[in-house]
């Protein structure tokens, strides 16, 4: 799907919409049939890249590579006195990434 729509992408949300076009062309996707229907890929960053194409995915890496960035320079400055909180911050948006690579926290949200 990314290799079909690598500039123009299928846009936010219709990951679902574009995937019965492409559910057999590789191998046989033996859960897909006419009674089930997908909704989400089961990775946050292949769905961003699909649904924005290359350009909102680098986007989106690139957050996430400037928000280390500043982590670390914050963390690295002798003068800054409140690296607990930096470093809570970070480890937290570590685990949602982590967490991003085998389900859909962007689009299901966790209630409390």
């Amino acid at each position: 799907m990314l290799k079909d729509h690598p500039i123009g992408w299928v846009g936010v949300g219709n990951w679902s919409i574009e995937y019965p076009a492409y559910h057999n062309k590789i191998i046989a996707d033996k859960e897909y049939d006419d009674q089930v229907k997908l909704y989400q890929l089961h990775n946050d960053y292949l769905e961003i890249f699909v649904s924005t194409g290359i350009i909102g995915g680098i986007l989106f890496l690139s957050f996430i590579f400037f928000f280390f960035k500043d982590c670390y320079l914050l963390l690295k400055n002798q003068d800054f006195k409140e690296r607990n909180p930096v470093v809570f911050l970070a480890l937290g948006f570590s685990g949602f990434l982590v967490f991003g690579n085998f389900n859909y926290p962007l689009q299901v949200f966790v209630t409390m």
